[in-house]
């Protein structure tokens, strides 16, 4: 909880998962009581990154395990950038500096 609070007081979060959808309010649910009212008051939010996979693939045969690992993280990956995008997109008076 501590944490999860001081994330939030330092800025916007988000938690990205390749976890079934609805895992993450679940697991809260049974193991961590409380814990998805915090996410919610503190506008903490859940990206579920299969769902941004096509169906077929998620059911897709891989050859080897490195070319799973490999498809897997891209999918993360790509999860993980739009949601940078929608939080920096976002900010009041938001501006790009190198």
């Amino acid at each position: 909880e501590r944490l999860l609070r001081l994330a939030a007081s330092l800025g916007a979060v988000s938690i990205v998962t390749l976890a079934a959808k609805n895992w993450v309010e679940k697991v809260c649910r049974f193991f961590f009581p409380g814990i998805q009212s915090l996410l919610k008051q503190l506008d903490i939010h859940i990206v579920y990154a299969k769902q941004f996979v096509h169906e077929a693939d998620l059911y897709r045969n891989f050859a080897t395990k490195e070319e799973s690992n490999v498809f897997w993280s891209k999918v993360k990956g790509n999860a993980v950038r739009r949601e940078l995008k929608r939080i920096y997109s976002t900010y009041e008076g938001q501006t790009w500096k190198n």
